[in-house]
């Protein structure tokens, strides 16, 4: 839900975290946006790779096959997708991290 949120942002850009010129940016800045997502949203801070995490795990918990979140990631080894994947149980924190991008 959040990925589709921010894909809504970048005006139909391929990438989902761009700047208004439609842009790709780099780390520090997205991860100063997400700083302030996470203040305004009242949870503890996320990095770009606590996103990255999040995504993997999401589609994950959501039935997506392995393999498949494997070429999503640009993962070679299916044991390194895996190594990723944390059980998403926290509605609480997906809750709150929506309502802050909205």
């Amino acid at each position: 839900m959040a990925l589709n949120i921010l894909k809504g942002l970048s005006n139909g850009c391929e990438y989902v975290v761009t700047n208004n010129a439609g842009n790709t940016i780099d780390t520090s800045k997205y991860n100063s946006w997400i700083k302030r997502y996470c203040d305004k949203a009242g949870i503890r801070e996320h990095s770009s790779h606590d996103s990255r995490r999040y995504a993997i795990s999401a589609l994950l918990d959501s039935g997506v096959p392995l393999e498949t979140v494997k070429t999503f990631a640009g993962h070679l080894e299916t044991s390194t997708t895996a190594s990723y994947f944390r059980r998403i149980q926290d509605n609480k924190f997906n809750e709150a991290f929506i309502n802050a991008l909205n």
